[in-house]
């Protein structure tokens, strides 16, 4: 299995789909949170540095429509993004 399950936001427990995203947006753009993740059935420790939402990407993953305020998550290897 590639990816897992998000238990754990910043010491928050995820209970619900509603509850990661609701938590990333009232989370500072730069700030480092750390993550609990379940994958292959293991306790994972992560950390995710938030950045800001670009609408315009956002609108052109949307097949280009009109561009909603919205929240959104994306996570990659660390290596990935350097």
């Amino acid at each position: 299995m590639r990816g897992g399950i998000i238990t754990e936001y910043d010491g928050r427990k995820v209970e619900r789909a509603s509850d990661l995203p609701r938590a990333v947006a009232g989370t500072p753009v730069g700030r480092d949170v750390p993550l609990s993740v379940l994958r292959d059935g293991k306790p994972v420790t992560l950390s995710a540095r938030i950045e800001a939402l670009d609408v315009r990407e956002c609108a052109q993953a949307d097949g280009g429509g009109k561009a909603k305020p919205a929240v959104g998550l994306v996570i990659s290897r660390a290596k990935d993004a350097l």
